[in-house]
């Protein structure tokens, strides 16, 4: 097997690639991606985006990845592969034999769709943590369990502040304060790396890479202090829509907040005729898995989240 630069790879073998991930994205998580792929290609074809092929001597492609350089650090935007071979060319190809500039960290959050890339990172020097995709279906059932929640748990003190608003424009710049308020340094990293939550909550906002940005199902909690818990809406496909945040301020935790939020996220949905509330949440975070579990969703997906600084890098190389 030998790696290719995808770049210079017929337009048609592509689209095979990017069909079969469109389908297994629709069939196993709910989600058309038809924007994604056809803004990827079009990124590789007129922009010269970097990527590999994995190929056998027929030509055959057993896998695929591509990667961004932005603000010093090198992001994955996706890596798909049949084999373990495969999948560790690809990432070695990436992290060795692209045309980066020095970058200071090297950064993924993929679906896993190539056997054995954890393990892969891992040898690497990257730090990987699972992140598990979930789902709510919004049937008759699945509503009513909602319906039977309740409302906000809040301390009488605390009321008057606690009714969920709707998004209003020039909201992005609180929720980005939000975020940060709400991350440690290290919990935000697989989402606004450089520490730019204004650039990230924009990005939901703006951009369809997460989802189109859904104002009638997004909510938020504002106080005297700002905002207090805030949950970011966006519509995957006709059928689905996901939780791209939720967040609750740390002052104001505890509180019934995050639970309230997702389940009037899910109402709203299931009242504009969705079927399904979809979101993903890091193994680490047992609150939030323990929390989504009791209101009704199981997993149906995994993602790999993984980050490597540039000394990580050093000190394996030198280790070597």
């Amino acid at each position: 097997m030998i790696l290719r630069d995808w770049r210079d790879a017929d337009a048609a073998a592509l689209h095979e690639c990017y069909e079969r991930e469109r389908q297994h994205w629709l069939d196993g998580l709910s989600w058309d991606t038809t924007w994604t792929w056809a803004t990827v290609e079009q990124a590789r074809f007129a922009r010269g985006l970097p990527g590999f092929l994995a190929v056998d001597g027929s030509g055959r492609v057993h896998g695929w990845t591509f990667y961004v350089v932005d603000d010093g650090m090198a992001h994955i935007g996706g890596l798909v592969a049949d084999s373990d071979a495969a999948t560790r060319l690809l990432l070695d190809g990436v992290l060795h034999g692209g045309e980066q500039p020095a970058v200071e960290a090297t950064a993924c959050f993929v679906l896993e769709r190539a056997p054995g890339l954890a393990a892969a990172l891992a040898d690497h020097g990257f730090e990987v943590e699972p992140f598990y995709y979930l789902s709510l279906p919004l049937d008759a059932a699945g509503v009513q369990r909602l319906s039977d929640g309740g409302g906000f748990r809040l301390q009488p003190e605390d009321h008057p502040g606690a009714a969920a608003d709707a998004w209003r424009e020039g909201d992005v710049e609180a929720v980005a304060a939000l975020f940060e308020a709400s991350y440690t340094r290290d919990g935000g990293l697989h989402f606004a790396p450089g520490g730019n939550w204004e650039k990230y909550a924009t990005g939901l906002v703006e951009q369809a890479g997460c989802g189109v940005f859904d104002t009638n199902l997004t909510r938020l909690v504002r106080g005297d202090d700002g905002l207090r818990g805030a949950v970011l809406v966006t519509s995957v496909s006709p059928t689905t829509v996901h939780v791209a945040q939720l967040a609750v301020h740390p002052a104001h935790r505890g509180r019934g907040f995050a639970s309230q939020l997702t389940r009037e996220a899910a109402l709203r949905a299931a009242a504009a005729g969705k079927s399904e509330l979809t979101l993903l949440v890091g193994a680490q975070n047992e609150p939030a898995r323990r929390l989504y579990l009791s209101i009704g969703f199981s997993q149906k997906a995994t993602f790999v989240a993984a980050r490597r600084e540039r000394w990580q890098a050093s000190r394996l190389i030198a280790a070597s």
